[in-house]
């Protein structure tokens, strides 16, 4: 589990940098694509390693995570 300063502290960088929900959204999407790409990539050389496993389970976090920013950029 992350540290969470580290995680306040990165998220600070981030706000003193002008990052935005809709920016976020974007990067967190991008993100999203690269790791599809990734286990696309690694299915077709038939592959497979526990780090992909976590991958895999990212994939649903970011998923979620992009949901709940869309949802929260709706009500406001």
């Amino acid at each position: 589990m992350a540290d969470m300063q580290r995680v306040i502290d990165l998220a600070q960088v981030g706000l003193r940098a002008g990052w935005t929900q809709a920016k976020v959204r974007a990067a967190l999407l991008a993100h999203l694509e690269r790791e599809r790409r990734y286990l696309e990539r690694r299915q077709r050389s038939g592959t497979r390693t526990s780090y992909d496993e976590q991958t895999e389970t990212d994939q649903i976090v970011l998923a979620l995570a992009i949901c709940f920013l869309a949802e929260e950029g709706t009500a406001s």
